[in-house]
């Protein structure tokens, strides 16, 4: 019984070895060639040892060609030139597509039925200037968000980094036309940047057991200076100019210059701040409340007026940052509008209320 099972190994173990292909000299050379063109040292001689999937029968690395086709024109690879271009016969209605051309056609836009006036192939409405598109997906009014740009997130599971990039957009409200000319709004549209914001960002996520240590490398305002209410974007902040602002149980006794609902998107500054040169340090206090910060004692959010205090902490900036991104929020472009209840009501409506509940004077 024992010699049978020796036969049966021995047939097996024969039958193996004859199937085993052999390659000709020159299939070993084709396939060696398939290796080394993964090799990245063999610019300097060395033949390093190159793991493939296939031992080198099929090629496994490709845009190895020295001359490759971009749109209509022919690129060298090596020469960095020009080397011919593709004239393209518009007669032929069975002529082959250039290039990469069939990619196109490979996979439609997901959003081209609300767009059917459009190629999914424009930009913004083919108007930049009025519209942007952060993520792709669909144009939106320029002027209309708070827009949060997040890049070059790193870290691990319990402490992150991000390079953080915002902007808030501001329509100020001058139904008095007040001479704004020596303040920071002082164009009837312009950008401004809040460097004070700026900086080390510190927050402790305890719940999630992350520490998030960013840098918010730029905070701006993009404002524009209206006469009326009517000339608010649908998704803007508004800074009311107003006559007075009296004491209230929510000042808690002072007799505030500015006045704004923390986190939210109206906010008032009395005129009387352009006389006593307190203007842009009251505008940007109230600011700070719309970004989401509160009181603190000391630097540009004290209750009490200091002049002069601009200073913003980090753990301060954190807290900006918290309310427009999550510690878990990577690379990408995070718009309010999207993900706050705050847009549901519209902002004329909004302001309006603010200004009853508080008793302000315009």
């Amino acid at each position: 019984m024992r010699k049978i099972y020796y036969l049966l190994i021995f047939i097996f173990s024969f039958s193996v070895l004859s199937a085993q292909e052999k390659l000709t000299k020159e299939e070993k050379a084709r396939r060696e060639k398939n290796i080394q063109a993964g090799n990245p040292f063999a610019k300097y001689g060395y033949k390093a040892k190159v793991a493939t999937l296939s031992k080198g029968k099929y090629l496994e690395f490709h845009d190895l060609d020295s001359i490759v086709t971009i749109g209509t024109s022919r690129w060298h690879v090596d020469n960095k030139k020009i080397v011919g271009d593709i004239v393209i016969d518009s007669l032929n209605v069975d002529a082959q597509p250039i290039g990469d051309a069939p990619g196109m056609w490979m996979s439609p836009d997901p959003l081209s039925e609300e767009f059917p006036s459009y190629s999914p192939y424009t930009f913004c409405f083919n108007n930049p200037m009025k519209f942007v598109d952060p993520d792709g997906r669909a144009p939106l009014p320029y002027n209309d968000d708070i827009i949060t740009k997040v890049s070059n997130k790193r870290g691990d599971a319990h402490y992150v980094q991000r390079d953080v990039s915002m902007r808030m957009t501001l329509t100020v409200v001058n139904t008095n036309g007040a001479d704004l000319s020596k303040t920071m709004f002082n164009k009837a549209s312009g950008s401004v940047q809040l460097t004070a914001m700026t900086g080390s960002a510190q927050k402790d996520f305890r719940g999630n057991d992350i520490y998030a240590s960013d840098n918010l490398k730029n905070v701006s305002v993009d404002y524009k200076v209206v006469s009326s209410l009517k000339d608010v974007g649908k998704n803007d902040h508004v800074m009311m100019l107003v006559n007075d602002i009296p004491k209230t149980a929510a000042t808690k006794g002072v007799d505030p210059a500015g006045l704004a609902t923390e986190g939210g998107r109206v906010s008032a500054v009395e005129i009387g701040t352009l006389k006593n040169g307190t203007f842009n340090q009251t505008a940007q206090h109230e600011i700070g409340h719309t970004l989401g910060l509160e009181h603190k004692s000391g630097g540009l959010m004290s209750p009490t007026f200091i002049r002069g205090a601009s200073s913003v902490s980090a753990t301060e900036r954190g807290n900006i940052l918290y309310n427009q991104v999550g510690p878990l929020q990577g690379n990408g472009t995070y718009i309010q509008s999207q993900n706050s209840s705050n847009y549901s009501t519209r902002i004329q409506t909004q302001v309006n209320n603010f200004i009853s509940d508080n008793k302000i004077k315009q």
